[in-house]
């Protein structure tokens, strides 16, 4: 013999309350290659119950491929930073990124462990962007005869494409047709 209750409820939603992770900062940079971002690359974990950030989670953040040399304050692609309170309403843990060697997309995971965040996203994706530098002519009005000194000296400048500044102490090098 076997005795048992059962009943049926209906119209109630059931869901999970944990902690989970979200970018904070620091998403879509565009920066220069073997530069340091402006921007830190921040995450914050989040618990639905209490409504606040939590403090002192280990999040792992891992450059995918391709790594082209890009790497953090510890000099390596992957690197563990504890969340931690900035501010009493913003707690987060952040990490520096310098750009690898090459021009393109770099993209960034950022982990919490898998016990901390019990509820939706325990990884995120940053996606950064690294250009070159840019060779803008300042002065392009070259006129004059065969083997004689032009007027106006030949001259170019190195820029930062992202905002515009010039880039001092850059070498360039030319070939005389």
């Amino acid at each position: 013999m076997s005795a048992g209750y059962s009943s049926e409820i209906t119209g109630i939603e059931a869901h999970y309350i944990g902690n989970y992770l979200l970018i904070h900062d620091g998403n879509k940079q565009t920066g220069l290659v073997n530069e340091k971002l402006p921007k830190a690359l921040s995450v914050k974990v989040f618990n639905e119950e209490t409504g606040e950030f939590v403090p002192d989670v280990p999040i792992t953040f891992s450059i995918l491929d391709p790594v082209n040399g890009a790497k953090f304050s510890n000099g390596q692609a992957s690197i563990v930073a504890n969340t931690h309170i900035v501010t009493s309403t913003i707690v987060i843990a952040d990490v520096k990124l310098t750009l690898g060697t090459s021009t393109g997309t770099y993209k960034v995971k950022a982990t919490c462990p898998a016990e901390v965040c019990t509820s939706g996203a325990k990884e995120v994706t940053f996606t950064e962007k690294a250009v070159g530098t840019a060779l803008t002519c300042v002065s392009c009005e070259w006129h004059g005869k065969i083997g004689e000194r032009l007027a106006n000296p030949f001259r170019l400048k190195v820029v930062n494409p992202v905002n515009g500044a010039p880039i001092a102490g850059s070498a360039v090098n030319y070939d005389v047709i």
